[in-house]
């Protein structure tokens, strides 16, 4: 499912009752900083963060990099474009996932008794 909010408000709203797969942000909201946002979920949530936004400087790409996200995309951008990015940092998320849970009773293969 997806969910869309406009506000940084609505979007506390959902974060507080849905757990996402990935995040798309973007900096400049009516009531607030998406950076901030970035920097707030961030303290509690590893869920890959994108931003998608007009500021296309290098400084303000890296200031949201600085806030935690995960990759950072400018307008105007192709959608096949943002397909590729949002693969590319789930299966990154994957991959950490895989190895953040490597070494635990659950993550061992399992073997067959005839092996």
């Amino acid at each position: 499912a997806v969910d869309c909010a406009d506000t940084i408000a609505a979007a506390n709203a959902l974060l507080a009752k849905v757990v996402y797969h990935l995040i798309l942000l973007d900096i400049r909201l009516p009531d607030g900083n998406g950076l901030e946002l970035c920097s707030k979920l961030r303290e509690t949530s590893t869920t890959p963060i994108i931003f998608l936004t007009a500021n296309d400087t290098e400084e303000q790409m890296i200031t949201g990099f600085q806030h935690g996200c995960d990759d950072y995309l400018a307008k105007p951008f192709s959608i096949a474009l943002l397909y590729q990015r949002i693969l590319a940092v789930l299966l990154r998320k994957a991959v950490c996932d895989g190895i953040q849970t490597a070494g635990t009773a659950d993550s061992q293969p399992r073997t067959s008794a005839n092996s």
